[in-house]
């Protein structure tokens, strides 16, 4: 029997489902696999405006979450699939257990599983498209959690749920390979590959296996993560010379070079600044020097490392000679009000370079006024990133 406590562990404390990446208020949530309602409890006190909409087809389970759920809650005691259900036992059995109930259909065909009790239940079922068609008025922003045992492999087989997964702006998942159909069956990268199939070309996707999650692109932006500014570079032909400000340990240095840029410029004081305190000691500072040289190997020839300040370096920095730059220094209003115009004038006019930075939507950075107030001046357009965390990087493109 899975313990209440190890599903708060998992659901709250870890926050296995990513919850907490949100950077917006969702106005609707599906809860699909429900269980006793963990999962509805947190996703309830995240976001108490937001009405959830309950899954749960396992009456021991769904008995405590009928008792228990938030007020408001829309509950349904079905399964995810059509037709004729089928019950696997979890065979540690107990409430909060990992039932499984599976149909065949849409494409669909529950996998021989040999030696493992099976039996037909009368459990009324539904798909995604119904629950979207009733619940999702036109505009509403959805995030969508799965965790139903294996039936949403019914769901990747069923054009109109995977039409709504598409729409979703939040999709989190826990994956159950143990039920794909096919060759690949019982393997976890390649269930987490059709799943990035389905939604990668709309949304952001990211693996933690067997946790999948998917962050839905706003709508008219070319790229959902900070990682694809690789592909955005290549494709305008802006692979020359970049900068990166503030890079700590250089992993994300390494991600750039590996995109393929002609020359990358990393500037970081690596040291403590009196008028910048970030908190970090000159010995951690250090230690992230010697991390970024490691991660850099290999690229020497294509790096120039200027260990000073931003201001410093951009003196030593031609105008009108980047591509690319990136801004991860300092947070602070004052801070970053200096390096957005200060590094604004060393990128190329009219190729479309760009300009971009991180934690944009941080309640303790000053980044949001400073890019709001820059892009404002210029008559520019903010560009949203959405990362892992409750927040979002920038991009702005150069005219």
């Amino acid at each position: 029997m899975r313990q209440i406590s190890t599903l708060y562990g998992e659901v709250v404390v870890l926050d296995a489902y990513k919850l907490q990446s949100l950077i917006f208020p969702p106005d609707v949530i599906f809860d699909i696999g429900a269980n006793i309602g963990v999962f509805t409890h947190y996703a309830h006190e995240m976001f108490p405006d937001a009405p959830i909409v309950a899954v749960e087809p396992h009456p021991p389970n769904f008995a405590v979450l009928e008792e228990f759920a938030p007020l408001g809650t829309v509950l349904f005691n079905r399964a995810i699939g059509c037709g004729q259900m089928l019950h696997y036992p979890d065979p540690e059995g107990g409430v909060g257990g990992g039932e499984t109930y599976i149909s065949n259909g849409d494409g669909y065909e529950v996998p021989d599983v040999a030696g493992h009790r099976i039996e037909e239940v009368d459990v009324q079922s539904l798909l995604l498209d119904a629950l979207h068609k009733k619940y999702v008025r036109p505009g509403d922003r959805l995030a969508i959690k799965i965790d139903c045992e294996g039936a949403e492999n019914i769901l990747f087989a069923h054009p109109p749920s995977v039409e709504v997964l598409q729409k979703a702006d939040f999709v989190t998942m826990e994956l159950h390979p143990y039920w794909m159909d096919g060759e690949s069956r019982d393997d976890p990268e390649a269930l987490a590959s059709r799943v990035h199939k389905i939604l990668g070309e709309t949304h952001r996707c990211d693996s933690e296996i067997p946790m999948f999650y998917a962050w839905r692109k706003p709508d008219g932006e070319p790229i959902a993560g900070r990682g694809e500014f690789g592909g955005l570079l290549a494709e305008r032909g802006l692979l020359g010379n970049a900068a990166e400000i503030g890079v700590c340990s250089g992993t994300y240095s390494r991600d750039i070079l590996d995109w393929g840029v002609r020359h990358l410029l990393l500037v970081d004081p690596w040291r403590e600044l009196s008028d910048a305190p970030c908190g970090i000691s000159d010995e951690q500072h250090e230690a992230y020097y010697q991390e970024c040289l490691t991660n850099i190997q290999g690229y020497e020839d294509r790096t120039t490392i200027l260990r000073m300040t931003s201001v410093e370096a951009a003196k030593q920095t031609p105008d009108e000679s980047l591509d690319f730059c990136s801004i991860d220094a300092n947070h602070r209003f004052e801070g970053i009000s200096v390096d957005l115009p200060t590094w604004w004038r060393k990128l190329r006019s009219g190729v479309g370079a760009i300009l971009a930075g991180h934690d944009y939507l941080s309640p303790d950075y000053g980044v949001n006024r400073a890019v709001t107030e820059f892009a404002a001046e210029r008559g520019l357009h903010v560009h949203l990133v959405i990362e892992h965390q409750r927040d979002a990087s920038f991009w702005m493109e150069k005219p």
